[in-house]
């Protein structure tokens, strides 16, 4: 996974993962995350990483999707 982030500055994942390996890939190439999965289990594995993410300057930024979700974070195209 870490051959393909070098390059990114932000990744968005819009899958429910079964492990946080791809995360940890982020933390490892110093890609910001943003999770729009609703998955609290999943969140909660992610969150956990929160402490490493900080200390290598990686935001992570967990659960937009969620009610209110993107639309309120400024995320959205212009003219939707």
């Amino acid at each position: 996974m870490t051959k393909i982030l070098p390059d990114a500055k932000l990744a968005i994942m819009c899958l429910d993962q079964k492990d946080n390996r791809f995360v940890q890939a982020c933390i490892d190439t110093k890609t910001h995350y943003i999770d729009l999965t609703p998955s609290y289990t999943t969140l909660a594995k992610i969150e956990s990483l929160s402490d490493r993410a900080a200390d290598c300057g990686v935001s992570l930024m967990l659960g937009v999707g969620l009610s209110p979700g993107m639309s309120n974070n400024g995320l959205r195209p212009k003219n939707c």
